[in-house]
């Protein structure tokens, strides 16, 4: 079995293209994934984890929608 992929606080804000002031924010709902490692630079999240929440919060992109 193969370790999921790490992601880091920035790392998180790219996938959702957002800022990384939001994703701090996303990170306090309580369905967000909890982070699996704390690292000395920050937290760590599981890729498959966090991908599967980015679908379920911002739908099949993934992705924030852009600001109209």
């Amino acid at each position: 079995m193969t370790p999921p992929t790490l992601l880091r606080l920035a790392d998180l804000a790219a996938l959702f293209d957002v800022s990384k002031q939001r994703v701090n924010q996303l990170r306090k709902r309580a369905d967000f994934p909890n982070p699996i490692a704390d690292w000395s630079q920050g937290d760590l999240w599981a890729d498959p984890g966090v991908r599967r929440w980015a679908r379920s919060y911002y739908g099949p992109s993934g992705k924030a929608k852009p600001r109209r």
